[in-house]
């Protein structure tokens, strides 16, 4: 007779039966979303200066289009 776990179905991985693929999908996806952060972080260069600098003009930018509307309002 042939036997299921020669042909690598038995169940997938660490022995759960059906479970057993589906957590390794689940490791597979949280190994690539790992991954693909790290180098975000490094394509981002990781630098917190250039993030302020660039939230402090996003900021400035906000308040001024505030008192636009506030003066048009009055």
């Amino acid at each position: 007779m042939m036997e299921y776990g020669g042909y690598g179905m038995d169940g997938g991985g660490f022995g759960l039966g059906f479970i057993g693929p589906i957590i390794n999908i689940i490791i597979l996806f949280a190994i690539i979303w790992a991954v693909s952060s790290m180098f975000n972080n490094r394509r981002d260069g990781g630098d917190n200066d250039s993030r302020i600098v660039r939230l402090e003009r996003d900021t400035e930018h906000t308040r001024d289009t505030l008192e636009k509307i506030l003066k048009k309002l009055e």
